[in-house]
């Protein structure tokens, strides 16, 4: 009986051992960007795109033509220096880098060319 209570006693010290604190994420980048347009390419109506970026270094993505879903993947992301990287699950869409940068005293994300590709949604 000793021999049990040793072994059960030897493994929650080995788990509670090999737990470790999960790093706080407050990257800037955290929250909801969206973007919307009129037109796209030569097509009229109404596109949205939407990131959510969560601290888990994961989010998803969102592409609406005229509120109805169009594209919808999950996504990677890391910071590379002073860069965004996003990696999508999602073969038919291209990853990306994004910054964040300030356009009329709001905060934007811009593309390596940039154009704002997206706004912080406000908070309510």
């Amino acid at each position: 009986m000793k021999t049990k209570i040793a072994k059960y006693y030897v493994l929650g010290l080995f788990v509670l051992s090999s737990c470790s604190k999960i790093p706080l994420n407050d990257d800037p980048i955290l929250g909801i960007w969206t973007l919307e347009q009129e037109s796209v390419d030569d097509k009229t109506g109404l596109f949205r795109r939407e990131w959510i970026f969560n601290d888990a270094y994961l989010g998803r993505y969102h592409y609406y033509a005229n509120n109805v879903i169009i594209i919808e993947t999950d996504y990677r992301w890391i910071k590379e220096d002073t860069l965004y990287y996003i990696d999508y699950n999602d073969a038919d869409v291209p990853n990306e880098y994004f910054r964040i940068s300030e356009e009329d005293g709001h905060q934007v994300i811009v593309n390596t060319e940039n154009k704002v590709v997206g706004r912080r949604e406000l908070q309510r």
